[in-house]
């Protein structure tokens, strides 16, 4: 059932919320998933140290996504978008498992 759940959860995702369209793009919402993850899942990612470490990450993707023509409009655009996505797999799970998501998605996208 968790499986099938999550299958819908990211079928859910990827129709609430359009992909980047652009390697900006892309640089802000990995910084606002980063920032969503150390402000709101240290649980899931391994606790205090771990939580610093995605700030650093967040911020090092901010200057690169501002590095690219980011403008406060779009890494708040990025933001809302993450929060929609969290919100959905809220909806279809817990915030723990949306979390676990995120942060699994993140490691993914990040390399």
């Amino acid at each position: 059932m968790k499986i099938l759940c999550g299958t819908v959860c990211l079928a859910a995702l990827t129709a609430c919320v359009a992909p980047p369209s652009s390697e900006m793009e892309r640089q802000a919402r990995q910084a606002a998933g980063a920032e969503y993850a150390a402000k709101n899942c240290a649980s899931s990612v391994g606790g205090f140290s771990a939580a610093r470490e995605l700030r650093q990450e967040a911020n090092q993707r901010i200057v690169a996504a501002r590095s690219l023509g980011a403008t406060d409009a779009v890494l708040d655009k990025a933001r809302v978008d993450v929060n929609t996505m969290v919100s959905t797999a809220t909806a279809f799970t817990t915030q723990r498992d949306a979390c676990n998501q995120l942060v699994s998605e993140l490691a993914w996208a990040m390399g």
